[in-house]
């Protein structure tokens, strides 16, 4: 009998069983081998990622999310001094030392170790982790901003150490421009934080902007809001005579304004009178500061007078006499009584002093004003005995405010 040999299709059943189970047996070994692979090659880099994450949330309980304060950079905050927040720092500090080892080109790792290093105060490191930030992303303008800061420390007080490093050159290679300090230092000043403005007004001094008028008057503020007033008016003086980089016409004129009313209360009359002179001779043209105008008249003639007195300068009355009169002139709210006060006290002329309050009085600004002037015309009028004209006024008041 002739035996018939089997097609392919004709297998074994038990060949045909292992042919079935090939497949997935071969697909979990090349599943295994290629985890093991996968392993092998980043089990560094992973681990490195897990120490870095530890160290930064040891880094937010020190300085939260949110926490903008210095702009929120590390290296320009003031080293911790807190016993727990120093611990948890230096925990940090070497989990990032692990995570350099394990991965030494994982850029993070750097710049969370400079802005601990900062945080701890050692600004030297701080600057050497930076570097090497700076190195794997030179595109990274964060590393060059918190290097410049770390630089301003590690090598006081401009930031130029003996190896040539230098935070001006710092900052430039991350493009940064003395207005971009500006706009940060304005940012602090309309938010009332005066320390924190100074030192963004100085950076860009540093870069090269004029601010020595504006930084100089910050440090006046901040005395005066300290209650340090022999600081602040050394300030003040400085930044007045000084008269160069100022941020805006704003803050010059209160800058001047307030040093003249400073020599006001200290009775320095001198000095008084060539400041309101020096502020009137820059803005009394000047449309922003119109309504400021008025009282620096009044301020003036009232220094005038004084003058007049101590130094027994009566031709000085007719100076006086003409800043009240522009004072009046330009807001009768602010002018009218200085002037009235003055006509009626330093030159007997009671009758100017009545045509001003009734000239002002239709114009008056409210009616504690009216009241007020009303009340300065009744005076004047019985001390001329016009007895009848003074009822009337006063009747007039009665009827006006019961």
């Amino acid at each position: 009998m002739t035996r018939t040999p089997l097609s392919p299709a004709q297998n074994l059943p038990g060949e045909e069983k292992a042919r079935q189970n090939f497949p997935p047996v071969f697909l979990i070994l090349a599943f295994i081998n290629l985890f093991l692979l996968t392993l092998i090659l980043f089990w560094k880099p992973v681990l490195s990622f897990y120490y870095q994450e530890r160290a930064g949330r040891l880094l937010l309980a020190v300085v939260p999310p949110g926490d903008n304060a210095y702009g929120g950079f590390a290296c320009l905050h003031p080293f911790s001094e807190d016993l727990d927040q120093r611990a948890r720092l230096s925990s940090a500090a070497q989990y990032l030392i692990k995570a350099k080892q394990l991965a030494p080109n994982q850029s993070l790792s750097y710049y969370l170790a400079g802005k601990v290093d900062c945080l701890l105060g050692d600004y030297e490191n701080a600057v050497q982790a930076f570097q090497r930030f700076n190195e794997l992303r030179p595109k990274n303008p964060l590393g060059y901003l918190e290097m410049g800061f770390a630089l301003l420390e590690a090598c006081p007080p401009n930031g130029k150490c003996p190896n040539g490093l230098n935070t001006y050159d710092t900052w430039r290679k991350a493009g940064v421009t003395a207005e971009d300090f500006l706009g940060m230092a304005e940012q602090a000043r309309q938010a009332g934080n005066l320390p924190e403005a100074l030192l963004w007004y100085q950076n860009a001094q540093r870069m090269g902007m004029e601010l020595r008028s504006t930084i100089a008057y910050t440090r006046y503020l901040i005395s005066q809001k300290a209650g340090s007033q022999t600081q602040a008016d050394q300030a003040l003086q400085s930044a007045v005579e000084m008269d160069k980089g100022w941020l805006n016409g704003e803050m010059r004129f209160s800058a001047y304004s307030a040093l003249g009313k400073r020599y006001y209360d200290q009775k320095a009359w001198r000095p008084a009178e060539k400041t309101f002179r020096k502020i009137l001779a820059d803005y009394q043209e000047s449309q922003p500061f119109k309504a400021k105008i008025p009282e620096i008249y009044r301020l003036l003639g009232d220094t005038l007078v004084q003058i007049s007195i101590e130094f027994a300068q009566t031709d000085r009355l007719a100076e006086a006499l003409q800043a009240y009169q522009t004072s009046w002139e330009l807001d009768p709210s602010q002018g009218t009584m200085p002037l009235v006060n003055f006509l009626v006290n330093y030159k007997k002329d009671y009758l100017t002093a009545e045509a001003v309050l009734r000239q002002s009085l239709p114009n008056s600004p409210d009616t504690n004003a009216w009241l007020s002037w009303s009340n300065r015309l009744g005076e004047i009028l019985r001390s001329q005995k016009r007895w009848e004209e003074a009822s009337q006024v006063y009747q007039g008041m009665l009827e006006r405010d019961p």
